[in-house]
């Protein structure tokens, strides 16, 4: 029984790092996500509406994680080694399954506003065609006038 005890203080240990993780992920996600929106939404379409679903999963994971270290807490505690049964298994499944769904929307917001904005020039852009766009008028026309000089001489 030592061995059992053994392996399932280490599977515990392990599954409580996984979930540590997982939660510390999610939270930066959220914090950087949430920090640069501004970046990251350039105009409100109905892709936009990703990025909530994205946060809502990243949160139910956190949540459900915070619920499975408290399983595998008490279970420790408790001197009960079977924390992964019932509540602390379903809490772990639901905390990895809404991480990598907040993810993937995450992942495909993210393309998916960039692909969007790979077609629109940007003002900066826009502001150097129009000069360039002068430049070159200026140009034309100085040639132009060269040439009429030219011909008139």
């Amino acid at each position: 029984m030592g061995v059992s005890n053994a392996s399932s203080d280490d599977a515990a240990q392990v599954a409580l790092e996984y979930i540590k993780q997982i939660i510390t992920l999610a939270s930066g996600i959220l914090a950087l996500s949430g920090t640069f929106i501004e970046k990251l939404v350039k105009d409100v379409s109905y892709y936009t509406a990703l990025l909530p679903v994205a946060w809502l999963c990243l949160l139910v994971s956190v949540y459900f994680g915070l619920a499975t270290i408290s399983a595998i807490i008490k279970s420790k505690l408790d001197n009960d080694r079977n924390w992964a049964a019932g509540r602390g298994r379903l809490n772990a499944s639901v905390c990895k399954l809404t991480f990598v769904g907040g993810i993937s929307v995450f992942l495909i917001f993210v393309s998916w506003s960039l692909m969007l904005q790979v077609g629109k020039p940007g003002e900066k852009h826009e502001r150097k065609r129009c000069i360039y766009r002068e430049r070159h008028i200026a140009a034309v026309m100085m040639v132009a006038k060269l040439g009429e000089a030219r011909i008139l001489s």
